[in-house]
């Protein structure tokens, strides 16, 4: 898998190399990767890296930097939590009291998955034209 820097638009002046200095140290400072007997250090894996996103106008995989990000390949800018929020507004779509479901409301992924609910978002989520949902909702 080829995971790709995206453009960090939030927070402002945000800086890729510095982020990834940062995990390194936080590596390092838990005292590396493995522990003396071979195993995991899970304390030092967990600050490894940023985890991924997807670009969910192209799909390209980010490394998940940011609150705001815009993709690389297609330009396309988007919240870091594009996905929970649209799979949430999927799931609280089939519920009776969604958890909140008000302030979630207000996240433009979170309310087309809750207007537009599907059988499976995963399945569903690479046909929808992403660049112009928000007009659709």
């Amino acid at each position: 898998m080829n995971i790709k820097e995206p453009i960090v638009l939030e927070p402002a002046g945000f800086d890729n190399a510095e982020a990834w200095q940062e995990c390194a140290d936080y590596v390092e400072k838990c005292g590396g990767m493995q522990h003396e007997d071979g195993e995991v250090n899970w304390r030092a894996a967990a600050g490894a890296d940023p985890g991924i996103v997807s670009c969910p106008a192209c799909c390209v995989h980010l490394w998940g930097w940011g609150r705001r990000l815009k993709c690389p390949d297609c330009s396309f800018e988007f919240p870091r939590d594009w996905w929970p929020m649209y799979s949430w507004g999927v799931s609280a779509a089939k519920q009776t009291a969604p958890y909140k479901h008000d302030d979630r409301m207000e996240n433009p992924y979170y309310r087309y998955g809750f207007k537009h609910p599907v059988a499976d978002a995963w399945a569903e989520h690479e046909k929808i034209n992403w660049a112009a949902f928000a007009g659709a909702d």
